[in-house]
């Protein structure tokens, strides 16, 4: 959201506003990205909504981190694993749990996992062109 000022405290004004139940505190990235999907979802959003998460504090790369780099590195895994097992799970798997990469079968419904019916459609999303005028 840019760095931090009254232009960042006005926005968080509007969102708090515009967002039910939001705190009053100042922009933030999440913030604003539901703000546009809630007021343009036409334009941003579908029935496939992605995952999405922010570390706040994380920043492990760099010094002014809240919290170690170690506990950061844990947590973003198990977001990773999280969303992993939306897809996972279509195919009869998911991860042991949110802390590990390993991968069980929860269920062995077919033999030929591949045929299975994507009724959300994560695996293959049609993707929409737009057409951008070209400034001459």
């Amino acid at each position: 959201m840019g760095p931090k000022g009254k232009v960042r405290e006005d926005a968080g004004k509007i969102l708090t506003r515009e967002l039910k139940g939001r705190p009053v505190f100042e922009a933030n990235d999440q913030s604003a990205m539901v703000y546009l999907l809630v007021k343009e979802r036409e334009k941003w959003g579908d029935h496939r909504w992605p995952l999405v998460t922010h570390f706040v504090g994380c920043k492990p790369f760099g010094k002014f981190g809240d919290y170690s780099v170690d506990r950061c590195l844990k947590q973003m895994d198990r977001a990773f694993n999280f969303g992993d097992n939306q897809i996972l799970q279509m195919y009869g798997f998911r991860h042991k749990s949110l802390a590990s990469r390993r991968v069980k079968r929860v269920r062995n419904e077919t033999g030929n996992p591949l045929e299975v019916q994507d009724e959300l459609g994560l695996l293959h999303p049609s993707f929409k062109t737009v057409k951008i005028s070209g400034s001459s």
